[in-house]
């Protein structure tokens, strides 16, 4: 697309910044969709959304430029939605169902904290596979992140 049609349909860069991170944003509805479909139970579908969350990080250009534009927010002149609190707020609903059906132990973190845990890990753990490897271990890397916390939780 030419600069001049670009700025066509953005008058300054704020704007196009905004609905950079607004698809990214969309893109979350369009993935739990899919894996609502599958009928998982809730910690199977914690775990199916932050895979395909990984793969669209590693694979889409417009979560990749959203997640970047989110970093660089501070220097945008711009309302974004804030970061991160849609994904804790879904995995503690996912982990506080699968607490009263008794799959994740009694002594283990409520499900708020290990929401933050696994948001904390698996978004860090995305932000360092961008920076020293262009995301290209991010499948390998969730799961070294992912998979001891979830063992900590389960019964």
């Amino acid at each position: 697309m030419a600069k001049g049609a670009v700025y066509f349909h953005f008058p300054h860069k704020e704007g196009l910044a905004v609905a950079v991170v607004e698809e990214h944003y969309a893109c979350w509805p369009q993935i739990l969709a899919e894996v609502d479909a599958e009928n998982l139970p809730p910690l199977e579908t914690a775990i199916a959304m932050l895979d395909r969350a990984a793969l669209a990080f590693r694979d889409s250009t417009v979560v990749q430029g959203g997640a970047r534009l989110q970093i660089e927010r501070p220097q945008i002149d711009a309302e974004f939605s804030t970061p991160f609190v849609d994904w804790t707020s879904f995995l503690t609903s996912l982990l506080a169902q699968t607490r009263d059906q008794g799959q994740i132990r009694a002594d283990a973190a409520p499900p708020d904290a290990a929401a933050r845990a696994l948001v904390a890990g698996f978004f860090g753990t995305r932000h360092v596979s961008d920076v020293l490897h262009q995301r290209t271990d991010l499948g390998d890397r969730r799961t070294e992140i992912r998979d001891p916390l979830l063992r900590a939780l389960r019964t």
